[in-house]
């Protein structure tokens, strides 16, 4: 009997010592507004080697609660909202149920310490927003934005630059979160090298309504957000080609940009009289006009150039701008002989003519967002 007993006790303690290896991670999880933030996603993870230990999304009213074992080790843990941004904090152990309160997410800032993660996946889907990590897909050196969503699958693009995404139509275009001489993104297309991209992130398109009030889209169309390398993002980023050739036809294409912390100043320009895109119209000669054409229209020269900003006020206040002109001239030389051999109408003639064309066009943008 008595070792009955002792056999009882002992699988009580046992029970008793497994259910104290658990404990709980809460929170609940609200932007500058108060409002809560649905569907984040929240990731604890080992901080020596990445791995996930457990993961979930917050509920409706913005709440969420992970329930792991004692954690011994440094841990990590993530909230990843894909509009508003990223809360990251690091624990040394978790022996003890944690309640992390109201957690503020406010976009583009991020918490505490840096965690690295390795064996990055191509494709990663959070909620309604698909991820591509850019480096995964390879594409010939100096290749542009352009060049890389061709790689990307589910992306299908045609003669006129039209974009669409696993059959939806892309609507807008933006460089971190904002845009870049326009969101119809043709500037972006043509000039962003590829190799200073981090991640394509696609997701529903928001009306300014929409994404002021937290609201699900209700649109059938897509919006890609670029992400930008962080050491990209630092100083001063400058690109120029140039060519001659014969009979004085040239082109000439300049991308400079100027980073410091929320600040960037972007100034491209392009010159050329050749059948060739340039780096400002974002107007390929893939039936988005050329920067220059040779044709039965003369020879059209056209010479763009644009200046954007933009920058982050304070936590709250956002500001950008953008200007571009462009200038195009054309010139037709043209020259007709004609014989014309039929009996009793024969005849020649000779006919010079020369038309000129000259045209200018202005597109400027002013933006001012609270966050």
């Amino acid at each position: 009997m008595t070792k009955y007993i002792l056999s009882f006790l002992f699988s009580l303690i046992t029970i008793f010592s497994f259910a104290q290896e658990k404990v709980t991670i809460t929170g609940k999880v609200t932007d500058v507004l108060n409002f809560p933030l649905t569907d984040s996603e929240v990731i604890l993870g080992n901080k020596a080697d990445s791995a996930q230990i457990s993961t979930t999304s917050t509920n409706d009213d913005g709440t969420f609660k992970i329930e792991v074992n004692l954690q011994d080790k440094p841990v990590y843990l993530i909230i990843d909202d894909p509009l508003e941004g990223v809360f990251k904090q690091s624990f040394e152990s978790i022996k003890n149920n944690i309640d992390l309160g109201t957690i503020i997410i406010n976009p583009m800032i991020y918490d505490l310490d840096e965690v690295v993660v390795t064996n990055v996946e191509p494709i990663v889907v959070k909620q309604d927003t698909i991820e591509y990590n850019a480096d995964s897909y390879k594409v010939k050196p100096n290749a542009n934005l352009e060049a890389l969503l061709r790689e990307l699958p589910g992306f299908e693009m045609d003669d006129s630059g039209n974009i669409t995404v696993n059959g939806k139509d892309v609507n807008e275009i933006l460089i971190d979160g904002e845009p870049f001489f326009g969101t119809d993104g043709k500037v972006a297309l043509e000039n962003l090298p590829a190799d200073i991209i981090k991640k394509i992130q696609v997701s529903d398109y928001k009306t300014k309504n929409e994404k002021f009030s937290g609201e699900r889209s209700k649109s059938d169309k897509s919006s890609l957000n670029i992400t930008l390398k962080e050491d990209k993002k630092k100083g001063y980023m400058l690109k120029a080609t140039a060519g001659y050739g014969t009979d004085n036809h040239y082109e000439g294409n300049l991308m400079a940009n100027y980073f410091k912390g929320k600040k960037k100043i972007s100034l491209i320009g392009s010159s050329t009289d050749i059948a060739a895109s340039g780096m400002t119209s974002g107007e390929g000669s893939r039936g988005r006009g050329g920067m220059g054409r040779r044709g039965s229209d003369g020879v059209t020269t056209n010479t763009s150039i644009g200046l954007n900003y933009s920058d982050q006020l304070n936590d709250n206040l956002k500001i950008g701008a953008d200007y571009r002109l462009n200038h195009s001239f054309s010139k037709n030389d043209q020259y007709k002989h004609i014989e014309n051999f039929a009996p009793k109408n024969i005849y020649t003639s000779d006919a010079n003519s020369k038309t000129k064309s000259e045209t200018y066009g202005h597109n400027k943008n002013l933006f001012l967002s609270i966050v």
